[in-house]
Order: structure tokens, then C-alpha cells, then sequence
């Protein structure tokens, strides 16, 4: 997953991200 960029929308599901 890319946390790093998608930091603001990891609560909604970063494992998918």
C-alpha cells in the first residue's frame, strides 16, 4: 500500500490503496 501518498485516506482502507 501506498500510505505515504495516500496518508489522508488510509482510515478508509489503505490495505486496498
Amino acid at each position: 500500500s501506498m500510505s505515504s501518498k495516500a496518508r489522508h485516506l488510509s482510515m478508509a482502507g489503505d490495505s486496498s490503496t
